[in-house]
């Protein structure tokens, strides 16, 4: 099937509009909808969490908006450019980056070398090196630099990936339960990043732990069934009888 038309509206908001837009996103496997129509928008350096109970349809939509699926409808509008049937490297290059669940580091290397090549992607070399030490010192890495990767317990790996992410500087960036591995400190400690990237860079978040979305705060979408339930604040939501039902699987 086609995608929806975009009215003159849609126009104009694609130009001076949110830096991600979705338009009737529609995903089938088997002639069952695991993402169903969704209408999303992000604004420019937006920080936003998506939540919902397993099989919500999260991670679908994250995988269409990083190339890894194609939509069976819809449109996916990233700076006003349909990348809905983008390549997954094409739409990496346009700036778009996410951190899944298991790392994907280099583990036969030195920590500050994950970072270096990560950086050297979009940076001369004479930058490379204060991007690594920056990156470094801001996620209190310094101490691991010449460690390998190999080496690091789970959650300190995470905190690699991360670091990596940042040191290529992205324009959207797409974290997939991001606590996973984490100590209570840890998860601490990123949502207090996050929280100071709010302005500067567009984020969203798909985690389950509804202590750290409190702590980041801001606007939340909840998954359902493929689409979106609601989207308030974290506070509301944990008072939507409808969101307390769905986690609950009443009806």
């Amino acid at each position: 099937m086609h995608a929806p038309a975009l009215s003159d509206a849609d126009v104009r908001e694609m130009t001076n509009g949110p830096i991600l837009r979705t338009v009737g996103l529609r995903k089938t496997f088997g002639g069952v909808a695991a993402v169903d129509g969704v209408d999303f928008a992000l604004a420019e350096g937006e920080l936003r969490c998506i939540i919902g109970p397993n099989g919500a349809g999260k991670s679908t939509f994250f995988k269409m908006l990083t190339g890894q699926l194609r939509p069976s409808e819809g449109r996916i509008l990233f700076r006003g450019q349909d990348i809905s049937r983008q390549q997954r490297f094409r739409i990496s290059q346009l700036g778009v980056a996410i951190k899944t669940q298991v790392p994907s580091v280099y583990d036969d290397l030195p920590v500050k070398e994950n970072v270096r090549l990560s950086a050297a992607r979009k940076q001369r070399p004479a930058g490379v090196r204060e991007t690594v030490h920056h990156v470094l010192t801001r996620l209190n890495l310094s101490n691991h630099a010449d460690r390998l990767v190999g080496e690091l317990a789970h959650g300190q790996r995470q905190w690699v990936e991360l670091a990596m992410l940042l040191a290529a500087d992205p324009t959207l960036i797409l974290l997939d339960e991001p606590t996973a591995g984490l100590t209570r400190n840890e998860v601490e400690r990123l949502a207090q990043l996050l929280r100071e990237m709010r302005g500067k860079q567009s984020v969203i978040v798909v985690e389950h732990d509804m202590a750290f979305v409190q702590m980041i705060g801001g606007t939340v979408t909840v998954f359902h069934e493929g689409r979106i339930l609601v989207e308030d604040t974290m506070a509301n939501i944990r008072r939507n009888t409808q969101v307390r039902n769905v986690y609950l699987g009443k009806r």
